[in-house]
């Protein structure tokens, strides 16, 4: 990056800074948590980190700077997610709350209680509408499969939606900010319009294994889906078809994310990331990230930058560059070290 250097959290808390060439003495940032999530802000400089305290610690993604650190759940944040806009950011915990937090500065807009784990969260486009899976319990006391769709300014839960019959584990909104898509164990994948709260579509895992993640095109047209067995599959959303699907590793898919015409693609027994063009499932460029299996996949709204975790602890952030498309560049850029 333009400070010619790399960012690593060590298992013991410390931000550390190196330089490129990894000679010269390393030197403490910050104090800190081993990281356990994190989520991408390119338009306000930050990546947001958390730890096993539950604790929200923000870091200037070009110098390394904490500029806030936010007491945030009880117990360890399972999942977070922001609006393209980066206005707010969404986390749920295992002390089973759903918090609402604006941003840059992580003030607390509200917080909710769920009585059951919560397996996913995921925040629309305009902000408008945070979706978490279950739903508030207090209120629905079926929960097992229930999606709950949260007014972001206002905290209420305003929609339940109904119809999985199992635990859902990975939520998507379309840019659309209307188009909802929920995985299940129970081996379909479903589309709702929150315009009118109903289901719209439902896939079918079919001799596949159920879907782990999701990923929309930008048109909102398209539907990605990575399935546990290592499968990726392609679904027009207009004709209810599927157009193909193709084995893109031999163990479940861990990460997946689409920039314009291009699906980034990693699994759990593999440390490499695929790129595949979306329209023929070509494998255009594959790359050996040299940081073992991987857990998860993260790209920014804008399509710029994604980054990825390791189940040796390790989130790293590449910058993508759209120029030339056969050939996409990855520039890396900084690593976030040992989760513990």
């Amino acid at each position: 990056d333009q400070n010619n250097g790399v960012l690593v959290a060590l298992a013991d808390g410390r931000l550390v800074k190196l330089p490129e060439n990894l000679n010269a003495s390393e030197f403490q940032l910050e104090q800190t948590e081993a990281v356990s999530a994190g989520t991408l802000l390119p338009k306000h400089d930050l990546v947001i980190l958390t730890g096993s305290d539950g604790q929200l610690s923000a870091y200037e993604m070009t110098s390394g700077k904490c500029r806030a650190k936010t007491p945030a759940h009880q117990r360890p944040i399972w999942a977070m997610a922001a609006d393209r806009d980066q206005t707010l950011l969404a986390t749920v915990g295992e002390d089973r709350r759903l918090c609402c937090w604006e941003l840059p500065g992580l003030k607390l807009r509200f917080e909710a209680n769920i009585d059951f784990g919560v397996r996913a969260v995921v925040v629309s486009s305009d902000g408008r509408w945070i979706a978490t899976s279950p739903a508030a319990s207090s209120q629905h006391p079926y929960v097992e499969g229930t999606l709950g769709i949260w007014d972001s300014h206002t905290g209420d839960c305003k929609q339940v939606l109904r119809g999985h019959h199992n635990w859902v584990v990975q939520l998507a909104f379309a840019p659309d900010g209307q188009t909802l898509a929920s995985a299940s164990v129970d081996r379909t994948t479903r589309v709702w319009d929150l315009s009118i709260g109903e289901l719209d579509q439902m896939f079918a895992a079919g001799s596949r294994s159920s879907a782990e993640q999701i990923a929309f095109s930008a048109d909102s047209k398209n539907l990605i889906l990575g399935h546990a067995d290592g499968w990726v599959s392609h679904w027009d959303l207009e004709s209810g078809n599927e157009v193909r699907a193709w084995p893109a590793f031999g163990d479940a898919i861990s990460g997946l994310a689409l920039t314009g015409d291009r699906v980034l693609v990693t699994s759990r027994s593999s440390s490499q990331l695929k790129v595949l063009e979306m329209g023929s499932a070509e494998e255009i460029a594959a790359f050996n990230l040299q940081l073992g299996p991987l857990t998860d996949m993260r790209a920014s709204s804008d399509g710029n930058q994604v980054s990825w975790f390791s189940q040796s602890g390790v989130m790293q952030i590449h910058s993508l560059k759209p120029e030339p498309r056969i050939h996409p560049n990855f520039n890396h850029s900084r690593i976030y070290g040992d989760r513990g």
